[in-house]
């Protein structure tokens, strides 16, 4: 009797510890479904090239809109400097989903000559319940990345609002 309660409270708690978010996993389940939709992308791209101080940008903006929503909306930049004839190489991404007009969830990346750093963050009626970021570090910018999401859903709904005069 006592290998069998045991064995039941090292698989409980086994379980129990093993479970992740079922909040973080309900936004997965909705960023799958948007990714996987046939709502349509749109890109708009803007080039910030500077010769003179070696600087050559290129920002690629994606949105995605479902039923007058804004769905999703990345900010991917891919630049280069070039300081004493040294070229260095820098691509980020920084993707804001949304659901039901509020942010879900961040998540992007940035890499610089080889060295990349990855992140993820989840929200819940604009309060961070979740984070992972690969290698371990934070810096605060979590409430930046809130400001700025709900700024492109601002956005997109003052678009919304002058298109349908």
């Amino acid at each position: 009797m006592k290998t069998f309660l045991f064995i039941l409270f090292s698989l409980t708690t086994v379980f129990t510890f093993g479970q992740t978010n079922p909040t973080v996993e309900k936004i997965n389940f909705s960023v799958k479904t948007i990714l996987q939709s046939d709502i349509p992308i749109h890109v708009d791209t803007l080039n910030r090239d500077v010769p003179q101080f070696g600087i050559s940008m290129t920002n690629y903006l994606k949105s995605m809109v479902k039923d007058q929503e804004l769905v999703m909306m990345e900010n991917l930049v891919d630049g280069s400097t070039t300081i004493d004839g040294k070229k260095s190489r820098m691509t980020s991404s920084t993707i804001f989903y949304y659901g039901d007009g509020k942010l879900i969830k961040v998540m992007g990346y940035g890499e610089k000559d080889g060295e990349r750093t990855e992140f993820e963050l989840y929200f819940e009626e604009e309060e961070v319940i979740h984070y992972t970021v690969k290698p371990e570090a934070r810096d605060g910018s979590e409430e930046e990345l809130l400001e700025q999401g709900k700024l492109f859903l601002q956005l997109a709904k003052t678009y919304q609002m002058a298109t349908k005069k």
